[in-house]
């Protein structure tokens, strides 16, 4: 993995580290397996549509997060 890309498994664990929100429970909202749901937040890449499932349960926007931080980096890139 390259030392600027974003982790997107670790983006939602933060979110629901905060909120108080078990991997399980996300699980069980966006019709997953445990098991199989936990190894994908294991990943820094995730379908976009199970992206959108999140987002939606957790009212959380990972699309605008996700861009900011490219924007971010981008700009860091250039100075």
């Amino acid at each position: 993995m390259q030392e600027n890309q974003i982790h997107i498994g670790n983006m939602i664990c933060e979110v629901l580290k905060t909120r108080g929100i078990t991997k399980k429970w996300l699980a069980a909202q966006v019709h997953r397996e445990y098991n199989g749901f936990h190894k994908t937040l294991k990943k820094h890449h995730i379908d976009s549509d199970l992206l959108v499932r999140i987002s939606f349960v957790l009212r959380h926007d990972f699309f605008a997060q996700i861009s900011a931080q490219n924007i971010a980096q981008n700009v860091q890139t250039k100075l």
